[in-house]
């Protein structure tokens, strides 16, 4: 959990600063951790094997897509599935897309302005995969008096009712408007 930490804080830093491709980037690892987080709640034996491998047969045997198709396997929904994870990559990880561009009527540039959907838009991928490791984190924590489980898995159930919110926000204000925008509610 605390390499998640460490990439959401690393995120809004870059989002203050106007940087909105590279916090998605980061939302994808944070992603993949809840994946795996996810993974380790649904099927004990993995957290098990996890701790077996050493850190060569882990990687292999752990890969972000393993993880997913593992996790269909069970019946379950990745935190983040294939066509998520697609998009998330499509950000500043792989080579082809434009930089800083998310759909506003001004040309892509690298970083380092402000732009309202961008940061929208990252913000709302952040807080959804940070509330999914701080949902499924305590969980395989153990008790401990040290560490308030409850409520860091309250916090995250918290988080994702209003990343919820912000989501809905954002899909009302994307689908209302076309390259030439307005700033959206955000008194939802």
């Amino acid at each position: 959990m605390a390499a998640s930490v460490d990439n959401a804080l690393a995120a809004l830093r870059l989002l203050y600063a106007g940087f909105y491709d590279e916090p998605l980037g980061l939302a994808r690892q944070i992603g993949e951790r809840a994946n795996l987080l996810q993974l380790f709640v649904a099927d004990e034996t993995s957290i098990i094997e996890w701790r077996q491998l050493d850190d060569k047969r882990r990687r292999q045997r752990f890969k972000a897509v393993d993880v997913r198709l593992r996790l269909e396997k069970l019946g379950d929904v990745p935190v983040v599935h294939a066509d998520h994870y697609r998009v998330l990559s499509s950000y500043g990880i792989h080579p082809g897309g434009p930089p800083q561009y998310f759909g506003e009527d001004f040309p892509p540039t690298p970083g380092g302005h402000f732009r309202l959907r961008g940061m929208m838009m990252s913000l709302s991928e952040l807080a959804y995969v940070v509330s999914a490791v701080s949902g499924f984190g305590p969980y395989l924590l153990g008790s401990n008096d040290q560490i308030p489980l409850d409520r860091i898995a309250a916090v995250g159930r918290a988080l994702i009712s209003e990343q919820q919110n912000l989501q809905f926000v954002l899909e009302d204000w994307l689908s209302q408007t076309d390259t030439e925008t307005e700033d959206p509610p955000l008194d939802r």
